[in-house]
């Protein structure tokens, strides 16, 4: 278990107005036809052919449905426990049956719900945004590595969860803004590019999220993971690491920030698939870059912060 120590919790916010920032749309992703027979034959070759031959059908859903569901909600912040009783009531004994027969219900339902709880989420946080007021003075503590912990059995403790998240993500980056008002806009156009990405999910996310827990539930080594969806993952992650050394940089100054710059660059041709030589040349040189930082902090004991 990985904890993080905060402040209190109460007052977390003060009393105030929702504006409730309606949500846009629901979103209600159809699968494809291909999709469909595609689930079918995959299924049917696992059924038939893998060296780990399951017979019990439906502890083989079960373990589908929560591999599934772990697998898009890891930080167990999104489902509340009687949703997932709920899902595991109705999908728990046909999810296999039901993918032999070319059916993605079970599939789409939960990525359906996952993306509705996420924009939900994110619009909680929003609507919090502009008028949080915190207060780090008492300790409290947040589970970073919720695993192991139980989905949240009420909506209340599941906004307290994301009051703690909030505020966690406050903190993380106060570090690096001290201006209140810039760490605001800066906090919640994060949130507003993560929810730009959900809403441009398509049901073949669905789909390849769902056939990989349903391969992997035959065994973790079996992955349903095609080239192009590795690309995508590839990009997804490098943009989101070229984001978070942004962040990172801000307020440390132009030195610090060179290096920043520097590495971002590198990491923007490996997304973009530059040549492995032009990629290697800004390595090197975010490299040097980072070397002379490191001389400048030794030598004289700071990070070389000259604003």
């Amino acid at each position: 278990m990985v904890v993080f120590l905060l402040g209190s919790l109460t007052p977390l916010f003060a009393l105030y107005p929702q504006k409730n920032k309606a949500l846009q749309d629901v979103l209600a992703l159809q699968p494809t036809v291909t999709e469909q027979n595609t689930c079918k034959y995959v299924t049917q070759y696992l059924m038939l052919n893998h060296l780990n031959k399951i017979a019990a059908r439906d502890s083989l859903s079960l373990a589908i449905i929560d591999r599934f569901l772990n697998n898009l909600d890891g930080s167990k912040s999104l489902f509340l426990t009687t949703e997932v009783d709920s899902l595991k009531n109705v999908y728990g004994n046909r999810i296999i049956d039901e993918s032999l027969a070319g059916k993605v219900n079970a599939g789409l339902t939960i990525y359906n719900l996952f993306l509705n709880r996420s924009l939900e989420k994110i619009n909680f946080m929003h609507n919090a945004i502009p008028v949080a007021h915190f207060d780090f003075s008492q300790p409290e503590i947040l589970v970073l590595d919720r695993k192991k912990e139980p989905w949240p059995s009420s909506h209340t403790q599941r906004s307290q969860l994301w009051l703690k998240e909030l505020k966690y993500r406050w903190l993380s980056m106060s570090y690096a803004e001290k201006n209140d008002k810039k760490l605001r806009v800066d906090l919640y156009k994060s949130l507003t590019d993560r929810e730009g990405i959900l809403r441009a999910k398509s049901s073949e996310d669905a789909f390849h999220a769902y056939l990989e827990a349903i391969a992997s539930s035959f065994d973790p080594h079996t992955s349903y993971f095609t080239e192009m969806k590795s690309d995508e993952w590839l990009q997804a992650v490098l943009k989101s690491k070229i984001w978070e050394l942004r962040l990172l940089g801000m307020g440390k100054g132009r030195n610090f920030n060179d290096v920043v710059d520097a590495y971002c660059r590198f990491l923007d041709a490996v997304s973009a698939g530059k040549r492995a030589s032009y990629v290697k040349d800004l390595l090197d040189k975010a490299d040097k870059n980072l070397e002379e930082l490191e001389a400048k902090v030794a030598e004289s004991g700071s990070t070389g912060d000259d604003k």
